[in-house]
């Protein structure tokens, strides 16, 4: 190929994460018949691509605790250059440096139905989303008859998800005040949608 044809989106650029993600996430259309000529279409690197797999032949499958269904089930929701990039532009020293100090594990419940969704800081200093699906992890059994066999039965479903996760050592951010991973996420989000913004608005098309 000659270097003056274009070579389409770009990584790094906001317009390739937000491909990267979008294909990702797709997956298999559930509940279509497949056969062993259909595929899965991955981006990322050979780390990624191995998680990804075994979330494709785990698929369906329980897991024998919660602490290897998040390793399989969790993705990237921003990573860490993304997330101090973010903070740079915004300029929120305040909240950057808050953000460095937050422990692995802390965590907050960004969607309760039909379960339970997850945002999380990484050991790596990425914010990561897992659904967490009690069905498919066997050390969790009935929810609800466990609830009552040690003493909290009246505990409502995110009692029981945070008691879990905080097993395994996990932080639920109202345990630590003044953490704010939804507003660090919420600047990545504004950052990202900037310059995706940006980068549609210069033009760049198809190059002859």
């Amino acid at each position: 190929m000659g270097e003056g044809i274009s070579r389409g989106i770009q990584p790094g650029t906001a317009e390739y994460d937000e491909v990267k993600r979008k294909l990702n996430q797709g997956g298999f259309q559930k509940g279509a018949e497949r056969d062993d000529n259909d595929a899965a279409v991955f981006v990322g690197t050979r780390e990624e691509a191995a998680i990804h797999r075994l979330r494709l032949e785990s698929e369906g499958a329980p897991f024998a605790d919660l602490r290897s269904y998040i390793s399989v089930n969790s993705f990237v929701a921003a990573g860490a250059e993304e997330i101090r990039e973010a903070f740079s532009l915004d300029g929120n020293n305040n909240l950057s440096e808050s953000f460095e100090k937050y422990p692995p594990g802390l965590f907050k419940f960004i969607h309760n139905k039909p379960d339970f969704t997850i945002l999380f800081k990484s050991k790596d200093g990425s914010l990561k989303e897992c659904t967490i699906d009690m069905k498919r992890i066997s050390d969790m059994g009935d929810p609800a008859a466990s609830a009552v066999a040690t003493g909290h039965a009246t505990d409502n479903p995110s009692d029981i998800t945070i008691r879990s996760l905080s097993n395994i050592g996990f932080t639920f951010f109202n345990s630590i005040p003044g953490t704010n991973l939804s507003g660090c996420y919420e600047i990545v989000l504004q950052q990202r949608a900037k310059k995706l913004a940006a980068e549609k608005s210069s033009g760049a098309g198809f190059e002859f």
